[in-house]
């Protein structure tokens, strides 16, 4: 059972949400839990939610809600969350919150980022920012 198909309003087309559900989310009921599910898109330029899923608590089963406004004032227990960044975008990011700020006691006045830096013979590559 999703959020969507407690609503009134029609399946979405196009893999837009239905009226009413404008950020998308779903709501699954899955092992005696309710959880609240949105899927993969586009956050900022170089940032995408790969998923999320969070549990509502306090959900009490056989479910009886009449709509979807039952759990609008639940605070959920996020359970999984996948980010992914590109690098131009976490570097952009990292510039604008280091450069020309005081590390550590010194000025930054350049930021670098290698995502595959070999730190010593023998450990895998790992990512590493330079400052």
């Amino acid at each position: 059972m999703t959020l969507a198909s407690m609503q009134e309003d029609p399946a979405s087309v196009g893999g837009h949400p239905t009226v009413g559900n404008v950020l998308g989310f779903s709501l699954l009921l899955r092992d005696r839990k309710a959880m609240l599910h949105l899927e993969r898109r586009a956050l900022t330029t170089g940032v995408r939610l790969v998923g999320y899923e969070a549990e509502v608590p306090g959900v009490r089963f056989p479910l009886r809600a009449r709509g979807a406004a039952v759990f609008r004032r639940h605070r959920c227990r996020v359970r999984r969350l996948g980010i992914e960044l590109e690098a131009p975008a976490l570097l952009r990011w990292l510039e604008a919150r280091l450069r020309h700020d005081t590390l550590a006691g010194l000025r930054v006045d350049e930021v670098g980022l290698e995502l595959a830096a070999e730190l010593e013979p023998g450990l895998p590559p790992t990512p590493c920012l330079y400052v």
